[in-house]
């Protein structure tokens, strides 16, 4: 979906400082030159604008990506993300949250959280279509009671060490408030063994 305010941002961020090189760079009365600095500011404020609006997006990096898994006990897992968000809030992270339903009926559930030169991505875990419904019970496009979580710098200040620390922060938090973190996921959670039989 296209964000108007992004595009503005970008737009802003490109013309006003080709609009400032250009009356720079023309010949003007030495009284002009106010008008000149006055653009300046403009289109410092203009590239400052867009970087820390669109930063945590344009800087996110894969490498050293840390990745983990969340099983959530049957009562707890329509409310994990809303439990992630909050933890990710006392690390001084701002959380975003997103509850939707596929066209199959499953939740889903997704959370994107920047702070700390970090990252934070978490969503329903994807299920293999071709499980066999006596393993795995309904078909689903997503396990409604399992999560990835995913780790990920911001450069140029977010380090592996600052990573490992928060990842290793986050999943103890986890675990104490019972949920099982893990470090690769299961075929499917017992939600969806719970509903084999119905």
């Amino acid at each position: 979906m296209f964000d108007p305010f992004f595009g503005a941002l970008f737009l802003a961020a490109i013309v006003v400082p080709v609009v400032t090189l250009v009356y720079w760079l023309s010949p003007k009365p030495r009284q002009s030159r106010s008008k000149g600095f006055a653009l300046l500011g403009c289109a410092v404020a203009a590239v400052g604008g867009f970087l820390c609006y669109a930063g945590p997006d344009l800087f996110v990096t894969n490498d050293g990506m840390i990745e983990m898994y969340v099983v959530a006990p049957e009562p707890k897992a329509g409310g994990f993300t809303d439990q992630l968000a909050g933890i990710a809030g006392r690390f001084g992270m701002k959380a975003y949250v997103s509850h939707q339903p596929n066209f199959d009926g499953a939740p889903f559930h997704v959370l994107e959280s920047y702070g700390k030169w970090l990252r934070l991505w978490s969503q329903n875990m994807p299920l293999d279509p071709d499980l066999p419904r006596e393993r795995c019970g309904p078909r689903l496009l997503v396990d409604p009671g399992q999560y990835t979580l995913m780790v990920f710098r911001i450069l140029p200040f977010g380090t592996e060490k600052s990573a490992k620390e928060f990842s290793s922060q986050l999943a103890a938090q986890l675990r104490s408030a019972g949920y099982e973190v893990r470090s690769s996921p299961v075929l499917c959670s017992p939600w969806l063994k719970n509903r084999i039989a119905h």
